[in-house]
């Protein structure tokens, strides 16, 4: 209801200041006006300036004649914004004094943008004194804040920021517990942050779990989880698991999956080089000379040493050893190791050998 609320006033604010149809928008912002009217007036003054900070914080809004607007309406933090837009001095009067009596009266949102508001000022003071309160409220960003900012109750606002389900807190508790080795507390931790969708929380519960081969499952499990909320590295680890077979079957099908996931989703130069290489082995020629040229464009060194074989060779393409020197000295640049071309080099290989030519 709110965003509609928002909506309507955003075209309404746009509108009036045109030029076309004038007489015709006039009428029609009064509907739309009457609307709104009816629209505040249902929902009681705590509830509004709620969700006015909510909106605010979640879209970034920068509508100078819709911050004016519930600037008007005593929204604060619309004020606040007003002023980083215009500079106007009575916009930030007016917005610290507004929430400044929206903290006192119970809104967290309120404190915790004046803590954000005083930290960015470096007055320590002030941040804590309004974190504080925010997380008296039950405020979970507020707790996180707070914990990094007042370095005596560090833990204990950390933990109730957890309680609280913020998910960085959850992780950064248990990274703490597993740089101690404390594996217990770590997994406890890391395993709520995970639930709670943070993807580095479930990505450093898996490495836990890939120290004891018996929680060999537990570990797939939280790499394949990790690797669908987008962390490139846990696509990689998986599919090298699968790939090489270790601590499980080896299974080429599933390690292409997570190659192929790296590459298409999170343009990973090295899951498209690994993804060419596996079509390759499967004959599919078309689809592994894509996924070389994406890895190679992405500048994974082992995706640009594999085109430079194939034009070596002759293999899928007619023998081209200029393209052949090109794509090898691209791999050198890209980080291809020193030893893996004086292997090539003893194996054969004169272009591997000695200085790069262009």
């Amino acid at each position: 209801m709110f965003r509609i609320f928002i909506l309507f006033l955003a075209i309404l604010l746009t509108f009036s200041c045109g030029e076309v149809s004038k007489s015709k928008i006039i009428k029609k912002s009064e509907i739309v006006k009457e609307d709104i009217k009816i629209n505040y007036m249902s929902i009681d003054k705590k509830t509004f300036i709620q969700k006015c900070n909510d909106y605010l914080i979640e879209t970034k809004e920068s509508n100078n004649y819709l911050l004016n607007y519930l600037c008007k309406q005593e929204c604060g933090y619309s004020c606040l914004k007003a002023f980083r837009i215009t500079d106007n001095q009575q916009f930030l009067k007016k917005g610290l004094f507004l929430l400044s009596n929206e903290c006192k009266n119970g809104i967290a949102t309120s404190c915790l943008i004046l803590g954000d508001y005083y930290s960015k000022l470096d007055n320590k003071d002030k941040a804590i004194e309004y974190y504080s309160k925010g997380c008296d409220l039950n405020n979970s960003v507020s707790c996180y804040k707070l914990a990094y900012i007042d370095k005596k109750s560090s833990l204990n606002h950390l933990l109730k920021a957890c309680e609280l389900e913020y998910p960085k807190a959850c992780f950064d508790l248990g990274a703490l517990h597993y740089k101690k080795n404390d594996y217990i507390n770590a997994e406890k931790f890391l395993g709520k942050s995970c639930n709670l969708k943070y993807t580095k929380g479930c990505y450093l519960l898996a490495k836990i779990y890939l120290k004891d081969s018996k929680n060999i499952d537990k570990a797939l499990n939280y790499l394949d989880k990790s690797c669908y909320l987008d962390i490139e590295n846990a696509c990689l680890y998986i599919g090298y698991i699968y790939y090489s077979g270790k601590g499980v079957k080896k299974d080429k099908i599933k390690a292409l999956k997570y190659f192929k996931y790296a590459c298409d989703n999170l343009n990973s130069g090295k899951g498209c080089s690994l993804s060419g290489i596996i079509f390759y082995g499967k004959k599919q020629s078309i689809n592994s000379i894509c996924y070389l040229k994406k890895g190679c464009d992405l500048k994974d060194g082992s995706g640009c040493l594999s085109l430079s074989l194939l034009f070596m060779k002759g293999e899928i393409f007619n023998k081209n050893p200029n393209k052949a020197i090109y794509y090898l000295n691209l791999a050198k640049d890209y980080g291809v190791r020193n030893d893996i071309m004086q292997y090539l080099c003893k194996a054969g290989l004169k272009e591997a050998c000695g200085k790069k030519k262009r």
